[in-house]
């Protein structure tokens, strides 16, 4: 059977979950769980991604999340894969870091981009941002009641302490601006200390329910609707959804009609027209044509500085920009690029050194 499909449009928000593959740790030290904050930094400076919330866990990784693109598989297919990559390099490891597919539950919001706007239900988004925060708390790692991290923020990895407790001057700047907002916060000094403190207080009240909770009926968690839902919203909003991207589902699965295939196929197409334009303003800049990237020798600067602007703004396959540049093959783009990122300054040349200036993430 096909895969379920991806429900992709524009400002489009998910709460996102994969787990190590047969539940084994995806991280092995605090230097591999730096990788992970600066991958998904990076994922979000390719993608456009804004985050609400993320936490890593040993075995397992939450990540709440906007698309102002409807690029969600494509930006997703980049962060897992360079994440794994750079984990069984480090580790000395192969094969798959994930097991099986992520899971991508859509929040409840506007589909003002398929042509409705609705009422934004921000007490759904809060209630899994809240969820994602405290993981370490109902995994025992944080909260009150521990000795060593009495509080949410005390857990280091996660966006509470990589980014809500500190001033916007130190935060990531891939944070969502309207957090604060949507928690009826201000973004200062007594705001993020509020922003924890209404955690904790949560965390609190978590425990006291859990001791009392033999005395009442089970009430379905949101863990729950995580693991069996596709959308976390009112049935309205479901009603919605399901009516504007349905229909593709009652389909047969096909190339044309399968709705997570053409979904992938849009992101694609999104990603390589991107690379193109910056591979029509390369050969302008590095004063080339596209028969002359035919012929040239395949260790050309120039050519390595395009694939490298390519790699370093879109989230096209490195195999693409092997066959978009002439350059071999995907090992050998990603072995140019990286020697062109270590080469020092004063080894560059006029061209090289505007080009880089223009093309930079940062």
């Amino acid at each position: 059977m096909p895969r379920a499909p991806r429900i992709e449009y524009e400002d489009a928000v998910y709460h996102v979950m994969a787990r190590g593959n047969r539940r084994l740790p995806i991280v092995f030290s605090d230097a591999d769980r730096e990788v992970f904050a600066e991958t998904l930094a990076e994922a979000c400076s390719l993608a456009k991604f804004k985050t609400y919330a993320w936490v890593l866990m040993d075995n397992h990784y939450h990540w709440v999340l906007e698309t102002p693109k409807a690029n969600l598989v494509e930006g997703m297919t980049w962060f897992q894969n360079a994440f794994t990559r750079r984990i069984n390099t480090s580790n000395r490891l192969w094969g798959h870091l994930f097991g099986g597919r992520y899971k991508a539950i859509l929040i409840e919001g506007n589909l003002s981009a398929v042509g409705y706007t609705g009422r934004w239900q921000r007490d759904y988004l809060s209630e899994v941002i809240d969820y994602v925060h405290l993981n370490p708390v109902r995994a025992g790692l944080a909260g009150p009641g521990h000795e060593i991290r009495p509080s949410v923020s005390d857990y280091p990895w996660s966006s509470v302490a990589m980014g809500y407790s500190l001033t916007p001057k130190k935060r990531p700047t891939h944070l969502h601006g309207d957090t604060f907002a949507l928690l009826d916060l201000e973004d200062s000094a007594a705001g993020r200390r509020a922003f924890v403190r209404r955690l904790d207080e949560i965390a609190a009240a978590e425990a006291e329910s859990e001791i009392a909770s033999s005395e009442s009926p089970p009430r379905r968690s949101l863990s729950e609707l995580f693991d069996r839902g596709w959308v976390h919203g009112s049935d309205s909003f479901r009603e919605i959804v399901l009516e504007t991207f349905g229909p593709a589902e009652t389909e047969k699965p096909s190339a044309s009609t399968n709705s997570n295939y053409r979904s992938s196929e849009l992101g694609k197409a999104f990603a390589e027209r991107e690379a193109r334009h910056i591979l029509a303003d390369g050969l302008k800049h590095f004063n080339l044509d596209e028969t002359s990237v035919a012929s040239t020798a395949k260790g050309d600067w120039r050519k390595v500085a395009i694939a490298w602007a390519i790699s370093e703004r879109t989230t096209v396959r490195q195999d693409w920009i092997a066959g978009l540049l002439n350059l071999k093959s995907a090992s050998n783009v990603s072995q140019r690029v990286r020697q062109y990122r270590l080469r020092p300054d004063v080894a560059k040349s006029r061209l090289e050194r505007t080009w880089e200036k223009k093309w930079r993430r940062f």
